[in-house]
């Protein structure tokens, strides 16, 4: 059976310009990255709904992990405790069964309330034209980022947030990075303060990692 998708070109435009760390220009001068993201995701709803990628995820999502030989781990959480015990010279987890279970929680708790919290705060503001979204829905959208941030502010006790670096850090860093594109794109809306000094001593922790760089999308980069 051939699947049909509709594609508001306008939202995913806008998306997409708002998205990009730095300009992206021709040789000779035009701006070209909202095209190039456009284009991107076109590309990759094209990649993920093929029959040949559906035969590895029905769902038709990423990431998916096929190793040589291996079988297909999709969802994050499946392929982070896949790689914690495949490769335990570079863990992702802690060792102690405390600082494991912290570090899950963390994960837990960015991913289902913080990451719903900013997902539909962007949806309202970065993700539109002119950051054109109801005041009154932005609004509360800020004060629930808020709440979630002072929560995540008052967790962080060290360098990282369950002893060593482990897969809460790099489930929070994304997030903040988006709050603070968020800022620097639409400063009128206050996000980047929301930032505490905790945490934004640990962003720069995590920036300063000798991978940090070959971890970003190219878009992101400095």
């Amino acid at each position: 059976m051939k699947s049909f998708y509709i594609i508001d070109g306008h939202y995913q435009i806008y998306r997409a310009f708002y998205g990009l760390q730095q300009p992206l220009s021709s040789p000779t001068g035009e701006p070209t990255g909202a095209t190039h993201l456009f284009c991107a995701m076109l590309f990759g709803l094209i990649r993920d709904k093929k029959p040949d990628y559906l035969a590895v995820n029905p769902r038709g999502k990423v990431p998916v992990l096929v190793e040589d030989g291996g079988i297909p781990i999709c969802e994050s959480v499946a392929i982070v405790e896949y790689l914690d015990e495949r490769y335990p010279e570079h863990p992702i987890l802690p060792g102690k069964p405390e600082d494991r279970a912290i570090a899950r929680r963390v994960a837990a708790e960015v991913n289902d309330y913080l990451y719903l919290v900013l997902r539909w705060l962007l949806d309202q503001t970065l993700f539109r034209a002119d950051g054109g979204g109801d005041p009154t829905l932005i609004a509360a959208g800020i004060s629930d980022l808020r709440r979630e941030l002072a929560y995540f502010e008052g967790a962080l006790h060290g360098d990282y947030f369950a002893g060593s670096l482990s897969v809460a850090d790099f489930t929070l860093y994304p997030m903040l990075a988006l709050v603070k594109r968020l800022h620097d794109k639409q400063p009128r809306h206050g996000a980047g303060p929301l930032i505490g000094p905790r945490l934004a001593a640990f962003m720069r922790r995590i920036e300063q990692l000798p991978y940090f760089v070959k971890t970003t999308p190219p878009h992101w980069r400095e």
